[in-house]
């Protein structure tokens, strides 16, 4: 929310895909957005509608959003934490050609992807002695199980993740997020470590640098449709 924030001035609209649990889209509504949210999951979307968030909530697969929602254009379409990472890259292509359909002039995609060298994940898989510390590296898919739920996921690299759509966009800005602040699945080892936690949050802040951006657990990118 701290990097995305600048780049919400002046929009009016927002398509958030894969909003899980609605925090990022009452997020957005307090910034004073009009948002429309979606997911693939009926239960998340019913999650947020018993939350009462301020957004229009529809159960949408991203792989269909231009049958969705091809009556209306958006200044931008957001999905954090990693919900594009369940995309190949055929169907990373097929979503930033359908997102130049569902963009005003100058509309914005801003996605918080999971690039492939996350020093946090080496380090921890390393010490453990675990064969997942490359798992980034994969070009194909990698089984991933959430909550009993089974898919592939795909990495991507920021290059990468522009090439797939520089056709249709312009590169504004790339962000690590996770370089200093350690992942979700660090949390048992921070929990009683606030001040440490602090400090590493203030360096979080402190270098919003591209060139580390793929060493992080997650980075922002934000493209602008080609005029």
């Amino acid at each position: 929310h701290h990097f995305l924030k600048p780049y919400l001035l002046n929009k009016k609209n927002v398509l958030e895909i894969n909003c899980g649990t609605g925090e990022d889209a009452r997020w957005l509504g307090s910034q004073g957005l009009k948002v429309e949210a979606s997911d693939i999951s009926e239960g998340m979307i019913e999650v947020c509608k018993q939350k009462k968030v301020p957004a229009n909530f529809s159960v949408c697969d991203t792989r269909n959003l231009l049958s969705k929602y091809n009556t209306q254009l958006f200044d931008m379409i957001f999905s954090n934490f990693g919900g594009l990472n369940c995309l190949n890259p055929g169907e990373i292509k097929q979503f930033m050609a359908d997102s130049t359909e569902l963009l005003k002039p100058n509309g914005m995609i801003a996605a918080v992807i999971m690039g492939r060298n996350c020093i946090w994940e080496r380090y921890y898989f390393r010490k453990k002695k675990d064969s997942r510390k490359n798992r980034r590296l994969a070009k194909t898919g990698v089984n991933t199980t959430i909550k009993g739920e089974h898919f592939l996921t795909y990495y991507y690299s920021p290059g990468e993740f522009y090439d797939a759509g520089k056709e249709y966009f312009e590169l504004v800005a790339c962000k690590p997020i996770g370089l200093f602040v350690p992942p979700s699945w660090f949390n048992q080892g921070f929990k009683n470590k606030k001040g440490l936690l602090g400090a590493l949050y203030f360096f979080e802040k402190l270098f919003p640098v591209s060139f580390f951006a793929d060493k992080a657990d997650h980075y922002l990118i934000l493209l602008q449709k080609r005029a």
